[in-house]
């Protein structure tokens, strides 16, 4: 039996309002979707929306890019970045409408959304 777990995550990009697992037991949000709380184990989890607020943790300025994928080696340089959501949730993604020098660690950023030719994808810029 195949379970999906991201298809929920998916769907919210889609919609532009992601959503993430949040533990009914503890109360944590956690990224990526799983079946149980990795903070107490429970079961209880549904979905909710998260705020799209966050700060960068920690980051990467990639400059040459690696793969088949010809889409991503024409946007180097670029920055791939590990945002930490005011909900507790940390996740990887790329920075982008800022230049790839002002990027810095603690800085402020807000998701948002951009189409390439893989589809909707989410991405975080310079908080406003």
């Amino acid at each position: 039996m195949t379970v999906d777990r991201t298809g929920r995550f998916w769907r919210s990009i889609d919609r532009r309002a992601m959503e993430l697992p949040r533990c009914g037991a503890c109360g944590r949000f956690h990224f990526y979707p799983r079946p149980v709380c990795p903070e107490c184990w429970s079961d209880d989890l549904d979905w909710r929306p998260v705020s799209g607020r966050g700060t960068v943790w920690s980051y990467t300025v990639v400059r040459f890019a690696h793969g088949a994928h010809e889409g991503w080696k024409t946007r180097v340089p670029y920055v791939v970045a590990l945002i930490e959501l005011e909900e507790g949730v940390r996740m990887m993604g790329n920075v982008v409408d800022c230049p790839v020098e002002a990027v810095r660690s603690g800085m402020a950023v807000e998701l948002d959304y951009r189409e390439y030719e893989d589809g909707l994808i989410p991405v975080f810029v310079p908080a406003g």
